[in-house]
């Protein structure tokens, strides 16, 4: 068994999006367990008088990150599982009964928002980042709102993601959300080489839609990246010059200039 432990609720340092123990412990129970996925058993949780839990969930032994196996097939299951996964929440998503959170038009404009204020903090040579927030918020947004919603993880990254004998696990489901499904995607294969992106991207569009693939979904797909990287770049406070810093300018910058928005 593995106990999480943590505030019960929203965590105050947190922008809107991780909800805290209760609600993770929800999505266990009014997703994960009713859907033929692989993912850890939720046994339950415990509150004590501070306002703090635990979330009592199965620890899948000998289970590593997919970051941390020795090849990359791991993400490219990863991308499947996802892909599975969103086809069988998008039936559900829309009918609010779940009473999951849900990112709006607001949702992503106050994110882009922020990060468009903390670019005064950036270098002089990167005042153009403020121009691209306040661009993509009537640019971007439409695009991420025209998704047929569906239950995204919210932070699908390959630390949050297990591995054992050729399946996946996906931990730490404090931040879903009914949103664009390429989001989880964007996440997922930030980073990455190109070869094993796109592999990511075939096998996730066929699980979740066979042959059927919308004819937007590459250009949703951008911009779920790009408001990805923008987003990261809000919460990079602090850290504007670090290598990693630069290296995501760069990547806004070039993707910034593919929508038209410097």
């Amino acid at each position: 068994m593995f106990c999480k432990y943590g505030p019960a609720g929203v965590d105050a340092h947190v922008q809107d999006h991780r909800f805290g123990l209760v609600y993770e412990a929800l999505i266990f129970q009014r997703v994960l367990c009713r859907l033929p996925v692989s993912a850890p058993r939720c046994f339950g949780t415990y509150a004590d008088p501070s306002g703090w839990m635990c979330l009592f969930l199965e620890y899948v032994r000998g289970a590593k990150r997919i970051n941390k196996l020795p090849t990359q097939e791991g993400l490219v299951r990863a991308a499947e599982w996802i892909g599975s996964f969103h086809a069988l929440c998008d039936a559900d998503a829309g009918s609010g009964r779940l009473g999951l959170c849900v990112h709006s038009a607001a949702y992503y404009r106050d994110w882009l928002a922020r990060t468009g204020r903390l670019a005064a903090e950036l270098p002089k040579a990167d005042v153009w980042v403020a121009d691209v927030c306040r661009r993509a918020q009537s640019r971007l947004v439409p695009l991420l709102m025209s998704a047929r919603p569906t239950i995204v993880h919210g932070e699908y990254y390959p630390h949050n993601i297990l591995a054992l004998n050729g399946s996946v696990f996906p931990i730490d489901w404090e931040t879903a959300a009914v949103a664009a499904g390429e989001l989880d995607l964007a996440s997922l294969t930030d980073g990455w080489p190109t070869d094993v992106v796109a592999e990511c991207r075939e096998i996730y569009a066929s699980t979740r839609w066979g042959s059927a693939t919308p004819r937007d979904f590459q250009q949703r797909l951008a911009a779920c990246e790009l408001y990805w990287s923008l987003r990261w770049l809000g919460r990079a406070l602090g850290h504007a010059e670090s290598d990693a810093a630069r290296a995501r300018l760069e990547h806004i910058e070039r993707m910034a200039a593919e929508f038209s928005l410097l």
